[in-house]
């Protein structure tokens, strides 16, 4: 993950500064990619004009967003309580920003080492990390 400039990130191919949500973010996409899921289905830093902008979304082969990724560094008490419900509320705004456009399966919450991830349509929490679909 580290280089001598700084974090290598394998979706953008290029390095990075060393902060602590791209260490992150790094991490989730080692997950991913370890799971089978498609460095090339991955971006990084997706402008949503209506809302901001989303750390990781992870597109379907027909072009669908399979998952959308919020990463924060892992905080402890009171304010890791609030940072978690405001993460959330962010990467909800942004699947209704997006699912306009598109249809989005699943927000996931990477908090430090935690991963957290919502069935979307149907607002459940799943267990596992979803396989990364076929078609």
């Amino acid at each position: 993950m580290e280089g001598v400039k700084g974090l290598w990130c394998p979706v953008r191919k290029m390095y990075l500064s060393d902060r602590p949500e791209e260490r992150v973010r790094l991490r989730v996409i080692e997950k991913l990619s370890a799971l089978g899921y498609p460095l090339s289905a991955m971006q990084v830093e997706y402008q949503v004009r209506e809302v901001g902008r989303f750390d990781l979304a992870v597109f379907t082969r027909s072009g669908e967003i399979w998952m959308l990724v919020e990463c924060k560094q892992a905080l402890s008490g009171q304010a890791g309580n609030k940072m978690a419900l405001a993460a959330r509320a962010q990467v909800g705004r942004y699947a209704q920003a997006l699912e306009k456009r598109w249809k989005v399966h699943h927000l996931a919450l990477a908090i430090g080492d935690q991963f957290y991830c919502i069935h979307y349509p149907t607002r459940q929490w799943i267990r596992e990390i979803p396989p990364y679909p076929a078609q």
